[in-house]
């Protein structure tokens, strides 16, 4: 999934989710949800195009069952800023199924 998120290769990236995922602000405030893995690919490509140097970095991780923990550093967003954050995603039957943000504003 980091990887496809830094070709900015959004098929791929898209096919690492379940069809109707949701995005989450840390504890549970709802920031988006798509109900088809297209609007998903869409949204993202959107953010790509915004953003052509966005890249990812994952300095650590964290398994526990269908939960996934990653320390995410991303750079290379068009408004200069370099986002530090703890992204939680929960996996069902191999794909990430809700993920939640928490960074600093």
């Amino acid at each position: 999934q980091i990887d496809a998120w830094n070709r900015h290769d959004v098929a791929a990236f898209a096919a690492t989710y379940v069809d109707s995922v949701k995005l989450y602000q840390f504890p549970n405030t709802l920031l988006r949800a798509f109900t088809t893995r297209q609007q998903l690919q869409d949204f993202y490509a959107n953010f790509f195009r915004k953003n052509p140097a966005l890249h990812a970095e994952v300095p650590g991780r964290l398994v526990l069952g269908n939960t996934v923990v990653l320390r995410e550093t991303v750079t290379g967003r068009a408004d200069g800023r370099v986002v530090q954050s703890v992204v939680t995603y929960k996996i069902q039957d191999g794909r990430i199924a809700a993920v939640y943000f928490d960074y600093d504003k």
